[in-house]
């Protein structure tokens, strides 16, 4: 099989006067003293209908770097100019806009795609009316301030842009070396008014099974910067203030000492040698800056490494010992935040809706969600389709693994909710498949309608992939479009048949009942509000339980409110409400 070579550019230094972002085209772009290449758009892309934006050459960018940043400037010769504002239009990624990608990463091969995800970036503003004479607009990203402009001449139009460094960070929070591959591709997305929608160009994107950059920047092309030079690192010195961790997800802080202080070479936090084999859950976790949390018990030796591993340059290794870890079913999932907790001010780090963290949400017209009495309600309203109020999450499973799903649904009255798994990279196929599960309605195909109650259920279901394809990310979701009315979900788990070997048997989802209402539901260490407790109706006790089942405090409810102060200074993890009615609520100490 051939394969098609990478693109790939060299891009100039700015030399003397920076280019303005002010809709006029400089002079520096078409210098004859200093050619500035063109790099032709002109690639439809995987899957689409070929975009309208003239022969080759007609469509082009151009880039100049600078200590600061980087310039780029997109010339789209197209033929209709038809943007969202036009028709007013949700779905602005459809019509008439430019999209720049930037990988910033030591390995450009990763599986990111450029939705602001370790490393990997998509730069992209849609179009306003009022500003497409050039009127350049500010956007401050990542600390950064990016500077973009569109200028539109009939149906032809410009875009101007300049992203600071600062604002594209690789996946350890560094600044981008200069001295490193850059990955990098436009995108022009061609809509014509009396066409088909969202026909694109590219310059380098040739992925199989439709993998756009959006999801996966591995078929993007590369950029050197000229002039560009890696300051090496010489040595690093790697000290912790402890090499034991005892208490149930533990940390301790790694301080490396780097010579010189001035290097732009990243370097990271490696395992180099642990006591478990199994391949499943790590010993520990290492973040970019160094802070290792214990998983589970066993040790592990931990090293610092330039990424591209000079020899010599490598730290001392340091062994640590791990005990004391009580493993969650949380811990095992593959899905991040499976209980709905809140995010930094409410703050959702992957889309940005209010209130839910690192999940995905499509509110709709008049829908919304939100976190309440330890579910994630989804608030309803009829519409056209199914997917246009849905609450997903993205995840790459494991094709040779059986998978356990375990979640509780409700509804505000009964109804018939849609949950499904699809393959976002690939066409959005519904090829996952359930079986052996003591809930009939989840057998069969990924796409499974689930008839809700008012009282909350448990369902389960065994999982698999048999038509898992190389480049495949699996979305799994609610979907509660065509419905009036609240969806309530919770404790969405998704974990290996091995990794459940793992679990501490104290520590699996408590037994369904009526919820506690219980707030917040994460506590601060050392602050002095505690937790609340709103046992409404309920009579008689209100115990707290740790996830080991130990009983930590006690009170008579005199009122329908009881306070728990003292949990904030509880260890660090999960704890469980009770009211003397079996309602159950929970939160957690971090």
């Amino acid at each position: 099989m051939v394969m098609a070579q990478r693109p790939e550019a060299l891009i100039l230094k700015v030399d003397g006067t920076a280019p303005t972002i002010d809709g006029v085209i400089d002079d520096v772009w078409n210098s004859t003293t200093r050619v500035i290449e063109k790099h032709n758009i002109s690639k439809p892309f995987n899957g689409t209908n070929t975009p309208t934006v003239g022969a080759e050459g007609d469509t082009y960018w151009q880039a100049l770097w600078s200590d600061e940043g980087m310039y780029v400037l997109v010339v789209v010769n197209d033929d209709d100019w038809d943007p969202w504002y036009l028709t007013s239009a949700a779905a602005d990624w459809t019509y008439d806009k430019v999209e720049i990608y930037f990988d910033t990463n030591p390995v450009l091969t990763d599986g990111g795609g450029g939705s602001g995800k370790a490393g990997n970036w998509q730069v992209t503003r849609k179009p306003v009316e009022a500003l497409v004479d050039g009127t350049p607009e500010t956007v401050t990203v990542e600390g950064g301030d990016v500077v973009w402009s569109y200028k539109v001449d009939g149906t032809a139009y410009h875009v101007e842009t300049f992203v600071p460094w600062t604002s594209i960070p690789d996946l350890n929070g560094n600044t981008f070396d200069v001295g490193a591959s850059l990955g990098f591709d436009v995108t022009v997305i061609d809509r014509d008014a009396a066409g088909t929608t969202h026909q694109r160009a590219v310059w380098a994107n040739d992925a199989v099974g439709g993998a756009e950059s959006w999801s996966n920047m591995d078929a993007v092309g590369y950029l050197t910067l000229d002039g560009g030079a890696t300051i090496l690192i010489e040595s690093i010195a790697l000290s912790a203030p402890s090499t034991t961790i005892t208490t149930d997800n533990g940390t301790i802080q790694l301080v490396a000492d780097v010579t010189p202080a001035d290097h732009t070479q990243a370097f990271k936090f490696v395992v180099t040698e642990t006591s478990v084999t199994d391949g499943t859950l790590p010993v520990v976790s290492i973040s970019a800056t160094g802070l290792v949390t214990a998983k589970r018990d066993g040790t592990v030796k931990v090293r610092a490494i330039p990424v591209d591993d000079f020899e010599g340059a490598a730290s001392q290794e340091i062994t640590i010992t791990v005990s004391g870890q009580i493993i969650t079913e949380q811990e095992i999932s593959v899905l991040k935040n499976s209980n709905f907790e809140l995010g930094v001010n409410g703050e959702n780090a992957y889309t940005g809706v209010t209130g839910l963290l690192n999940w995905g949400a499509n509110p709709g017209a008049g829908a919304g969600f939100v976190v309440e009495d330890s579910w994630c309600k989804m608030n309803m309203v009829t519409s056209t389709n199914r997917w246009d109020i849905a609450l997903s999450q993205q995840f790459i499973p494991d094709p040779t693994q059986t998978y356990k799903l375990k979640f509780k649904a409700k509804a505000s009255a009964d109804m018939a909710i849609d949950f499904i798994f699809e393959d976002v990279n690939n066409g959005y196929p519904k090829n996952a498949e359930g079986s052996n599960s003591n809930t009939p309605e989840l057998i069969g195909a990924s796409d499974w309608q689930l008839p809700l109650t008012t009282v909350g259920k448990w369902y389960t279901v065994d999982i698999t992939f048999p038509n898992f394809l190389a480049n495949s990310k699996y979305s799994i979701g609610f979907q509660g479009g065509k419905h009036d009315g609240d969806l309530y979900v919770d404790s969405v788990y998704l974990y290996t048949e091995t990794n459940a070997t793992l679990l501490t048997p104290t520590a699996v989802s408590p037994k369904l009942s009526t919820s506690a209402k219980v707030y917040p539901t994460i506590v601060e260490k050392n602050m002095s509000r505690g937790v609340t407790v709103n046992i409404g109706e309920s009579k008689g006790k209100v115990a707290i339980y740790n996830a080991l089942g130990q009983k930590m405090v006690e009170k008579v409810a005199t009122s329908n409110i009881v306070e728990f102060r003292e949990v904030a200074n509880f260890r660090q993890g999960m704890y469980f409400v009770k009211l003397s009615d079996g309602s159950t609520g929970r939160f957690i100490v971090r």
